[in-house]
């Protein structure tokens, strides 16, 4: 076990670079054009193993960012920045991010010492994987160790917990019944288990009071939660009822690599602000099954995984998320749910966040605000974390608000085969900017494939962005392609039929394995004109349709 500082360089210019791991405790000499040092610690011991996951984390984000930059200001392509170019870089970026760090900085440094959250918070994605988090894998939590800046802070970075089974002491393994604990104490836990440990609970009743000291380290690792499992521990809970009330008390959460959590025929109810219904993270993962989850506060999804990469498989689970910015699932992982329902009266359906994945089968959701389903990243230099993927097989989705499909500054895909639709703004799908990532490179882009699938709405791309859709083995699409800033392109596959309901600009219109008649066959025009960019089988042909509309070579504005 090592006790570690870890410092950063951030250069006001925007270049991000990993200065040193050290365990001194002096920060390393920096180059003369160093501005800036963030120091993050971890006040506790820490295994090497998760230093080591710290450190290489933080080298990719370095790593893609200086990427990043590189392509923006390196104009000789010469892999590296001369002088010029760094006082291109530096005028540049300076004034497009100088305000945004110089509050950050001041927000990091607050009053009780604790990381506080960046500026403009993310739209719905407060419930779910972020829940409150800082912005970054770079200041999250490896470990046991909670990560901090500046001045030491009061909160607890482990918790306390009523019954605690710890794999290194005789009661490694237990198994009780009829457990009724009732916690009311400051960041104190029902059940914990750790260290290897193996804990099956049945008919257990736990009431949780207290709030937690660090909402970050209740969102990271489960402190405050009512039952939890951490790296290497298995918690088993079957029957019962779970009732926090405290701000920042999850009800289930499984923390780090090898927590596993099972639970089935239990009753959830959360009250009171950043207090979700099942959390995984750092890959800790959560098997659940006839469960009902009822959330109250804001940023209190039913679902969510966190930083890390955590698991979730549910089946039959009832969930309704009351409370705003809570969407009924939030994924930075890998999300999967059969024969649920997922209600969410002041949030999205459903949020992916980078390169996450949600999965769907015979599943019934609604979004009551905003959209149905949000695929984002956080920053554009995350290129690991750019693609993520939302499959849904069968079942139902509800938009009250918005698009049904929308996404920013990501690369998302959507799947879809024979799920019934319902957007009250008729937009089904949509990518566009938004306030996350670098301007001008945040765009979305999103695909959308559909097989034996009905749908209907207006696909639109805004600038930077694309959208296409592909419709595949029978699917129908009723809609229409607005004039738009982005790229939109149409793929028709077999069996596939396209109803025009307004006059359309495609950027590409193309089929797949298709003859040039049974493209034309697919698109039933209805009267509209459709203008196109590239097509393969077309060829810049203008061509009368049977039904009265027309497709012609989409004409370059002057």
């Amino acid at each position: 076990m090592i006790r570690q500082r870890v410092y950063l360089q951030w250069l006001v210019t925007g270049m991000f670079t990993l200065a040193g791991m050290l365990s001194a405790q002096k920060a390393p000499a920096y180059p003369r054009y160093s501005r800036e040092v963030l120091e993050i610690t971890f006040d506790e011991w820490i295994g090497e193993e998760e230093f080591q996951e710290l450190q290489a984390s933080l080298q990719r984000m370095a790593i893609n960012h200086n990427k990043t930059l590189l392509s923006r200001f390196d104009k000789n392509k010469d892999g590296k920045l001369d002088a010029a170019e760094r006082r291109a870089m530096h005028n540049t970026i300076t004034s497009e991010r100088a305000q945004f760090y110089r509050e950050w900085e001041a927000k990091m440094q607050g009053q009780n010492g604790e990381m506080e959250l960046p500026p403009q918070p993310p739209e719905g994605g407060w419930g779910g994987g972020w829940g409150g988090h800082r912005g970054g894998e770079w200041h999250g939590h490896r470990g046991e160790g909670e990560v901090r800046t500046g001045r030491r802070s009061n909160a607890h970075p482990e918790g306390s917990a009523l019954l605690l089974v710890d794999g290194g002491q005789e009661t490694a393994k237990r198994s009780l019944v009829d457990q009724v604990l009732d916690s009311k104490e400051q960041d104190q836990s029902a059940v914990r288990v750790v260290s290897g440990g193996k804990l099956q609970l049945k008919n257990l009743t736990v009431t949780k009071s207290g709030d937690t000291s660090s909402e970050e380290a209740s969102n990271f690792t489960g402190l405050n939660s009512a039952i939890s499992a951490r790296k290497n521990s298995s918690l088993i809970v079957e029957k019962g009822s779970l009732t926090t009330r405290g701000n920042g008390a999850n009800a289930v959460f499984a923390f780090g690599r090898g927590a596993v959590v099972q639970t089935s025929d239990l009753t959830i109810e959360t009250v009171s602000d950043s207090s979700r219904g099942l959390v995984a993270s750092f890959g800790g993962a959560i098997y659940a099954e006839n469960l009902n989850i009822h959330t109250h506060g804001a940023r209190c999804t039913a679902l969510a995984t966190d930083r890390g990469e955590g698991t979730i498989r549910a089946a039959k689970v009832i969930a309704r998320t009351e409370g705003k910015d809570s969407p009924g699932i939030y994924s930075t992982g890998d999300i999967r749910a059969v024969d649920s329902t997922f209600v969410s009266e002041k949030a999205e359906a459903a949020i992916v966040e980078g390169r996450s994945s949600i999965l769907l089968e015979n599943c019934k959701l609604t979004g009551s605000k905003k959209r149905g389903v949000f695929l984002y990243r956080i920053f554009s230099e995350e290129e690991e974390y750019g693609r993520g993927s939302f499959t849904m097989k069968g079942g139902e989705l509800t938009a009250q608000e918005g698009p049904l499909f929308f996404a920013s500054n990501t690369f998302g895909e959507v799947n879809l085969t024979g799920v019934t639709l319902k957007g009250a703004s008729h937009i089904l799908a949509q990518a566009a900017i938004s306030h996350w990532g670098t301007r001008g490179e945040n765009g979305g882009h999103l695909r959308l494939i559909a097989q034996k699938q009905i749908l209907a709405g207006k696909v639109m791309a805004g600038a930077h962005s694309t959208v296409t859709l592909k419709l595949n083995d029978g699917a129908k699409w009723k809609g229409s392609v607005p004039k738009h800033a982005g790229t939109v392109q149409i793929l028709l596959g077999t069996g596939a039929v396209w109803n025009v309901t307004a006059d359309s600009i495609v950027d590409t219109l193309d089929g797949e394995n298709m003859t040039k008649e049974q493209l034309l066959a697919a698109i039933h025009s209805h009267g509209k004109v459709i203008s196109y960019g590239y097509s393969s089988i077309l060829k810049e042909e203008t061509i009368r349709l049977p039904d009265g509309g027309t497709l012609q070579p989409l004409k370059e504005e002057p």
